[in-house]
C-alpha cells in the first residue's frame, strides 16, 4: 500500500532562464517532507522551462538528478507536456497541439528526461484526435495508439512505462478518455506493453456526481494518481478537504484493490501565493495527505 505522501514539483516551481530551477524546486519540497516526486514537465509546452534550452536540457537534468540523490527523494512518475483538447486549441500551430513540431520535439525531450532519471511513469493524457469535437471511441483509442506508440517505443527499452490518465467532458462537450471503457480501449492497443492507468480525483470529481464506481472499474490497472479537490464544476487543483471529493471512499477503493502506486498531489494552490508563505502550505498539505493515507 501507499507508503508515503507525494507531489508534483510545480509548487515552489518558477521558471528562470539560465537557472536548474527544478532542482531549487525539489529542494524546497525535500524540505517540507515530500521524497516521493512527480517530475512535472508541462511547462515545456509553452517554452517556460530550463529543458526547453536547446544547449543545456542534458546539464539541467543531470544536475536533477543528483540533487535527487542528495536529497534522497524519489522519482515515482512524470508528467509530461501534454496536448490540449482539440476545443481548446487556437490552431494546429498552437504550442498545446500535438501536430505542432515545438510541442512533439518537447514530449520527446521530457520522455528522454525520463528515461536519464529512471523515472518509471510517464502519465499521458488521452488526445481527442484529429482536432475534431467529438468523440469516436473506435477512432480515437487508434489515433492515441499512432500517436503515442512511437514515443513509448523510443523509451521502452530504458523502463519508461506509460499511465494514461482519466479526462473529464469540458466546455460542455465530450472529451476521450473521460470514462473508463475509453481508458481501456486505448490500453487494448498496448497489449503486452508497460502502460497503465492514471487516477486524477479531481477530473473524476467533475465528471462524475460520484467517481467511486468508475474509480472501482479501474483500480486494477492503476499504476499512478494525481490527488487534488474541487467542487466538481471547475479543475482548481486544492488540497484535499478544500472541496467535495469523498476521500474516505477514495482511500477504501484504492485498499481493497491494494493500490501500490504512489499517492501524487496535482496543486494549483500555490500558483500566486507569496513565497514566504508555500512552505506553510506545503507541509500542512503533506499533513493533510498523512491523514488520508490512514482512513
Amino acid at each position: 500500500m501507499i507508503a508515503k505522501p507525494g507531489c508534483m514539483t510545480n509548487p515552489f516551481y518558477v521558471y528562470e532562464p539560465g537557472k536548474p530551477c527544478t532542482a531549487e524546486a525539489l529542494a524546497k519540497l525535500a524540505a517540507c517532507g515530500y521524497k516521493v516526486i512527480d517530475l512535472n514537465m508541462c511547462p515545456m509546452q509553452r517554452g517556460a522551462s530550463e529543458f526547453c534550452e536547446d544547449d543545456n536540457w542534458e546539464k539541467y537534468a543531470d544536475i536533477l538528478g543528483n540533487e535527487a540523490a542528495r536529497l534522497g527523494v524519489t522519482f515515482v512518475q512524470s508528467h509530461p507536456p501534454y496536448p490540449k483538447p482539440a476545443v481548446r486549441r487556437k490552431s494546429l500551430e498552437d504550442p498545446g497541439c500535438e501536430y505542432n513540431e515545438f510541442f512533439l520535439r518537447m514530449m520527446k525531450r521530457a520522455l528522454e528526461i525520463d528515461a536519464r532519471l529512471g523515472i518509471p511513469w510517464a502519465v499521458m493524457h488521452p488526445v481527442s484526435g484529429r482536432n475534431k469535437p467529438d468523440v469516436d471511441e473506435e477512432d480515437d483509442a487508434a489515433f492515441n495508439r499512432d500517436y503515442y506508440m512511437p514515443l513509448y517505443e523510443a523509451v521502452a527499452s530504458r523502463g519508461v512505462g506509460f499511465a494514461f490518465e482519466n479526462m473529464a467532458d469540458v466546455d460542455g462537450r465530450r472529451r476521450f478518455g473521460a470514462v473508463p471503457e475509453e481508458l481501456f480501449s486505448i490500453l487494448s492497443y498496448f497489449e503486452g506493453c508497460k502502460t497503465g492507468l492514471c487516477w486524477d480525483t479531481g477530473h473524476g470529481n467533475r465528471q462524475y456526481a460520484d467517481q467511486i464506481p468508475a474509480l472501482e472499474r479501474v483500480a486494477d490497472r492503476l499504476v499512478c494518481t494525481h490527488i487534488d479537490d474541487n467542487v466538481g464544476e471547475k479543475d482548481l487543483h486544492q488540497i484535499p478537504f478544500m472541496g467535495t471529493v469523498a476521500w474516505e471512499r477514495v482511500m477504501r477503493v484504492l485498499k481493497d484493490h491494494s493500490y501500490e502506486g504512489a499517492f501524487i498531489y496535482e496543486l494549483a494552490s500555490f500558483r500566486s501565493l507569496p513565497e514566504p508563505l508555500k512552505a506553510p502550505l506545503a507541509k500542512y498539505a503533506y499533513t493533510v495527505a498523512e491523514y488520508i493515507l490512514k482512513l
